[in-house]
């Protein structure tokens, strides 16, 4: 914490040359991350017993680390030197290597409130936190992916012969001017092919192949919602290593790419669901759109063409397929 400690020392001098009394702005706040929320609980009962008070619990997608986790703030009413706030923060940093917990920040100044506050039980608030953080990520969620697919990989739902009708998978927008298809081992890969689309809310449907049992998806296409898609010419090809591909906006995922392909990579292993393996989304940051839907790829791995989807010659969307129609009926055969 060297670096919160200079900080505050200058902070400390900056208020006492005004003629201020820099302990009378004396509320810390502190935050403390880790991937197992239970690990943060049994933190919140060593945090009670050394007389640090429960402010509020937060979930975070991986803007903060590399892996999706969970965020609890404590708060702390009192007057300090920089000496004593060393002590504190000392404190702070052993009880986060007990645990193996991060530490994320040393203090954040506020004004005091206008009167002690009273100390509550941190039990009922930590529960009242969780509780309200999962409505809250069950009502977003649900806005996202269909269930469609769901029901098309238990059994086969539209259309006729070998394909299916389309079946919707989710809406997502898309804040750049592209997206990128990615190939996927299990997290995004820099293998792939860039697509040019202008900015809007998308609409991405997919097309299963039935044989029997066998259940597949032929063709992924996404498009400007309220547009009427039309198949046009090849911008390309996407090659597959483990016989599933991806799709993102590069805008909306820059903060974590920032970071380099490898932590892009790793996150996105993590969040994978190897339950949902045929198709499914994952998410990095829902508020900021940076989510990422996969499916499977036809018969396996290789190589797929991509059109363009366009609407009086303006691309309006594209379309990668995994079956053709020749490889579906000589699989039929």
């Amino acid at each position: 914490m060297p670096e919160n400690l200079k900080s505050m020392q200058k902070w400390f001098g900056l208020l006492t040359g005004l003629g201020k009394d820099p302990n009378s702005l004396a509320s810390w706040d502190y935050e403390f991350f880790d991937p197992d929320p239970n690990k943060l609980r049994d933190l919140c009962g060593k945090l009670d017993a050394n007389g640090y008070t429960f402010k509020k619990l937060r979930r975070d997608g991986g803007s903060i680390s590399v892996h999706p986790g969970w965020v609890l703030t404590v708060e702390e009413v009192a007057t300090h030197t920089p000496r004593s706030m060393v002590v504190v923060i000392d404190k702070f940093e052993s009880l986060t290597k007990e645990s193996g917990i991060e530490l994320l920040c040393g203090y954040e100044m506020n004004r005091p409130p206008k009167r002690a506050k009273v100390r509550k039980p941190w039990g009922p608030l930590w529960d009242a936190a969780i509780a309200k953080l999962a409505a809250k990520q069950t009502q977003i969620a649900a806005a996202f992916p269909t269930c469609e697919l769901d029901e098309f990989f238990k059994r086969a739902t539209g259309g006729t012969g070998l394909f299916t009708s389309w079946l919707p998978f989710l809406s997502m927008p898309v804040n750049g001017s592209s997206v990128f298809l990615t190939d996927m081992r299990h997290g995004p890969t820099d293998d792939g092919l860039k697509v040019e689309l202008e900015p809007g809310q998308y609409r991405v449907e997919f097309r299963g192949f039935v044989r029997g049992a066998d259940r597949r998806c032929a063709r992924l296409r996404a498009y400007r919602e309220g547009s009427k898609p039309e198949l046009g010419k090849s911008i390309g090809t996407v090659s597959t290593d483990l016989a599933t591909l991806g799709f993102y906006d590069p805008k909306s995922f820059q903060p974590l790419k920032r970071r380099g392909s490898e932590q892009f990579f790793e996150w996105g292993e993590s969040a994978f669901d190897t339950s949902k393996s045929s198709h499914g989304v994952l998410i990095h940051n829902l508020k900021k759109s940076a989510i990422l839907p996969y499916v499977t790829s036809g018969f396996g791995d290789g190589t797929y063409p991509v059109f363009e989807l366009t609407q009086q010659k303006r691309r309006i969307g594209f379309e990668v397929e995994f079956i053709s129609e020749a490889a579906a009926r000589q699989r039929a055969a």
